[in-house]
């Protein structure tokens, strides 16, 4: 049914992602979820299927997307309509844009506010999304110690966070296995996407304790998972001869200890948009999308956050004092002050490239070019 999405499940609080997978929420928000399937198997339908879940049941998700889909969860199924109040930073669709020094603040601000948040990274350059998610990780982590309040974090494109060939990125890597290895003892769930299962970090793909894996045709590709299920004590090889039959959408799903469980699954249909499907010849990017489902907003203070990233407030000075106020309750500073005081990650970091363009720059030929489509 079209419309707003509820924002709570039906009947008691429980996790539903399919048929006969009914979860108590509690258990499933801190499980580490690997998500494997080639491109156009169902992967982040079927991830985005058990954020909806999550999230109707009260548990914040953080998304790190590379791809600029998830914005997604902001509107209904048919585009035309709200989704979820979840705010979107960064990307085409985002309510702020976002710069490679601002990982440590973003990850404060998510945190301190309790908020669900996409992390659009997919308009940086590859050595500015490194940057950004080892701050963004390594402050989230901190954070998340002495918050201590349940999130589920979503690595879209997990290779591009935790590769296998780590030269030159192990800072990010490290923070992102600190993350999976270490989050479940401060509340922090996590899931991994990837069509690449060879191509991601084996000690954090080990660590997931769920295992959906759906249509694979590559040797390398299921190599890659059977690694995964032998050190699980599995033996399945009848099934994993069979990835690469599987329909689209289908998964084979293993919980060797959370459920003890090996079955065959399909993810219900989805109640928001799946901006990751393939868009036929004759359709529009965005043309069947209400930009009313995506106004601003997610549930934050929109002024308080920009008062955080130091981008400058758009409301009145008494609107932006107030946003400064609340900023500072919170423990946040802007991030042009820790520039200037060298501390936080800036200080660890390099310093920024001056000569590479900003993500605004990056993505004003994009916006203009969707500004044109909803014109029409």
């Amino acid at each position: 049914e079209d419309g707003n999405v509820s924002k709570k499940n039906d009947g008691a609080r429980r996790v539903r992602l399919g048929p006969s997978m009914d979860w108590d929420p509690s258990e499933a928000a801190t499980q580490t979820y690997g998500v494997i399937a080639r491109k156009g198997g169902g992967k982040t339908y079927l991830a985005g299927k058990l954020v909806e879940q999550l999230l109707s049941v009260g548990c914040p998700c953080i998304v790190l997307d590379p791809v600029g889909n998830w914005f997604g969860l902001r509107l209904s199924a048919d585009g035309r309509s709200p989704g979820f109040p979840i705010v979107v930073l960064g990307g085409l669709q985002g309510d702020v844009g976002l710069e490679p020094h601002q990982g440590d603040a973003v990850a404060r601000f998510v945190i301190r506010s309790n908020a669900s948040a996409v992390v659009d990274v997919s308009g940086m350059l590859k050595g500015q999304q490194k940057r950004f998610v080892a701050d963004f990780c390594e402050a989230l982590l901190h954070e998340a110690k002495s918050a201590r309040s349940v999130r589920m974090i979503v690595f879209e494109e997990a290779q591009e966070f935790a590769p296998q060939q780590s030269h030159g990125q192990e800072r990010m890597l490290g923070a992102v296995q600190s993350i999976v290895r270490l989050g479940r003892n401060f509340g922090l769930g996590s899931m991994l996407l990837s069509q690449r299962p060879q191509s991601v970090s084996k000690e954090v793909l080990n660590q997931a304790g769920v295992l959906f894996v759906g249509q694979l045709t590559g040797a390398h590709e299921r190599k890659a998972i059977k690694e995964w299920v032998l050190a699980q004590g599995e033996d399945l090889k009848e099934q994993l001869g069979s990835l690469a039959a599987l329909s689209s959408g289908d998964f084979f799903h293993w919980s060797p200890q959370w459920q003890r469980d090996f079955r065959k699954v399909r993810a219900s249909k989805k109640d928001t948009l799946d901006a990751s499907r393939t868009l036929r010849l004759d359709e529009g990017m965005v043309k069947n999308w209400s930009p009313e489902g995506l106004k601003a907003g997610g549930g934050i203070d929109l002024e308080a956050l920009k008062v955080a990233l130091d981008v400058g407030g758009t409301g009145s000075k008494r609107q932006t004092a107030a946003a400064a106020e609340k900023a500072s309750g919170l423990g946040l500073r802007a991030s042009g002050s820790e520039k200037n005081s060298g501390s936080g990650a800036e200080a660890r970091s390099q310093k920024p490239e001056a000569a590479r363009p900003s993500e605004a720059e990056l993505l004003l030929p994009w916006r203009q070019w969707v500004g044109q489509l909803r014109a029409e």
